[in-house]
């Protein structure tokens, strides 16, 4: 998932046009900022990000993205 702008850009068309379509993220167990964002309620900004999803590994998602994926992702996953 990284910052959340992809995941929030589907998000919002996939639930405009088909709303009873399920929308899932996906991110790495040691970079799971946004799955800890939306359990927490509010951005959390991790500690620590691991190396292994390099490109999507952040500290923080952004805010925007937070609001939107909070309002739209139905759950997330961490592999």
């Amino acid at each position: 998932v990284g910052g959340g702008g992809l995941l929030a850009g589907v998000a919002a068309y996939v639930k405009r046009v088909r709303p009873e379509v399920k929308v899932y993220g996906v991110e790495a167990e040691d970079a799971a900022g946004m799955t800890a964002s939306l359990q927490a309620g509010s951005r959390v900004d991790l500690d620590h990000v691991g190396l292994f999803a390099d490109g999507a590994a952040v500290r923080s998602i952004g805010d925007e993205t937070f609001r939107v994926c909070s309002q739209l992702v139905d759950g997330m996953i961490t592999v």
